[in-house]
């Protein structure tokens, strides 16, 4: 008669029965999205090679999903998965999904394999940085990449948490790196923010369309704008159309797509006073009254600008691009004084609004550690019984900030100054300038995809790894990735110590 499971070892198989249900399911619905390009087909025919790169890595993913998915699916109440549990499964879906999304590349004869893995962390992960050519490749595979971010900037977790997760949806949602709810309900905010994502993108397509865009360039601009990844159709970038319109349109979207949710949603319900008090916006309006001038006089400096709207246009267009990690070009960088390139370097680093689909330090955490200088200078200087508060306004209410929160963010800027250090060096070791190389990394761990001209399929190969490594460190903002890894380690060392098999 066999002995009934200890009970450390049946919690751990129902919570790993969770996780790679779940994960089965997420890894299902990557493995349906690659059917989505073959939709071009009866307005752009391929050749059949085309077809097999993305049917290929859509039968895979549907295979290797459906199985645990169906194996594993709970009966009755899922196994509670705590915030670490989830980042197990944020870490395990985003590694599949970069390894799917990359074999349509590889398989296509696009890319070599490296190149393949780079275009799609780069897609996935809202970067933008490309080792192709996009003006040489077929539509199929410009529309797949613009499909990677505009899954990715949501999230494939998140997208998938309406109908996979139950009771551990909450956790997941906050493993995913968002902020908090919109609603009381986890999957009436997934559904709102969906609604919000996607209303977002249709209006981008017609008003670049409207613009003067093809309807296939409008799609594709409207996901790589509202992802705020930045992916174009066109080796030129939009200096292809040279249109102050499409520029002033794309000005206004990567404003918005850089925006947290929580306001979108104030905004939308007709609270326009605590909308417009978004403490984000006035750290972002800040920023760009310095960076626009700077960038300017800048350009200003250089014969082929001088004192002209083009300097103007190009100043706004490209601080935007940078600031909401956009990563949108309308020119190239190789003339470009040092001051104009610290300036958008500086802009990468910080990145847009928390809870949007930005990337990069965060606007909320320069905002919060501003506001904590302020706090400790008045608590220096006004009398002892005064009394100070740190609180700050979070769209809809002020919150008090907590001793713990001013350490996660404190502890945050260190982990992302410390990365970006590390990659900086990388650059400098291969004889990259200083100015290129602090460009380059703050473009690749702020997922703005911004480049000088290092980034390329002739790159060395561990240039390309650094960069791979940083954009999704950036994407998953590091914590994720460390408590994901640390939670499956520590489930493994109480497994043994108990005498269990490890989970597998």
């Amino acid at each position: 008669m066999r002995d009934a499971p200890s009970p450390l070892r049946a919690a751990m198989r129902r919570k790993y029965e969770t996780l790679l249900s779940a994960i089965g399911g997420i890894v299902l619905l990557i493995g349906a999205f690659h059917l989505l390009p073959l939709l071009l087909l009866p307005f752009h025919p391929h050749p059949w090679q085309d077809v097999l790169a993305f049917v290929a890595p859509a039968l895979l993913g549907i295979a290797l999903g459906a199985w645990p998915y169906l194996r594993w699916r709970p009966r009755g109440t899922p196994y509670p998965l705590s915030v670490q549990d989830g980042a197990i499964l944020v870490v395990v879906v985003w590694g599949v999904a970069i390894v799917l999304g990359a074999l349509p590349f590889w398989i296509g004869g696009q890319l070599g394999p490296l190149n393949a893995l780079f275009e799609s962390v780069s897609g996935w992960t809202t970067t933008g940085l490309s080792v192709m050519n996009p003006s040489a490749i077929p539509d199929m595979f410009l529309l797949w990449r613009s499909l990677t971010q505009f899954l990715g900037a949501l999230g494939v977790v998140l997208i998938a948490l309406i109908a996979i997760i139950g009771t551990s949806a909450q956790s997941l949602y906050l493993a995913e790196g968002r902020s908090s709810l919109l609603l009381p309900n986890v999957r009436h905010t997934v559904k709102l923010i969906v609604a919000i994502y996607v209303g977002m993108g249709v209006a981008s397509v017609a008003l670049y369309w409207v613009g003067g865009m093809s309807f296939l360039d409008a799609v594709n601009h409207a996901m790589a704008t509202i992802s705020t990844g930045g992916f174009g159709t066109y080796l030129e970038n939009f200096a292809i159309w040279d249109s102050w319109v499409l520029e002033l349109i794309a000005f206004l979207l990567m404003f918005l797509a850089a925006t947290n949710y929580t306001t979108h949603f104030l905004l939308l319900r007709g609270n326009w006073r605590d909308g417009l008090r978004n403490r984000e916006w006035r750290v972002a309006g800040g920023l760009l009254l310095v960076a626009i001038p700077a960038l300017f006089l800048s350009l200003a400096a250089l014969p082929e600008y001088g004192w002209s709207f083009k300097s103007l246009r190009t100043a706004g267009f490209e601080a935007m691009s940078a600031l909401s990690s956009t990563g949108f070009s309308s020119t190239s960088y190789g003339r470009w004084p040092d001051l104009a390139v610290f300036v958008l370097t500086l802009l990468m680093f910080i990145g847009g609004g928390a809870g949007s689909t930005a990337g990069g330090l965060k606007l909320y955490r320069v905002y919060l550690l501003l506001s904590s200088i302020r706090w400790k200078l008045r608590r220096r200087m006004l009398p002892r019984r005064a009394l100070v508060e740190n609180r700050v306004w979070t769209g809809d209410q002020w919150e008090k900030v907590t001793s713990d929160e001013l350490i996660n963010v404190s502890s945050f800027f260190l982990l992302y100054l410390l990365v970006y250090v590390a990659g900086v060096i990388v650059f400098l070791a291969y004889g990259y300038p200083m100015r290129d190389s602090l460009f380059e990394m703050a473009s690749s761990i702020g997922t703005a995809g911004l480049s000088v001209g290092i980034t390329s399929a002739t790159a060395p190969a561990l240039i390309r790894i650094t960069e791979i490594v940083a954009m999704v460190l950036g994407r998953l903002e590091f914590f994720v990735v460390i408590y994901g890894v640390w939670q499956f380690a520590g489930d493994v060392r109480r497994a043994r110590q108990a005498g269990e098999p490890a989970p597998s």
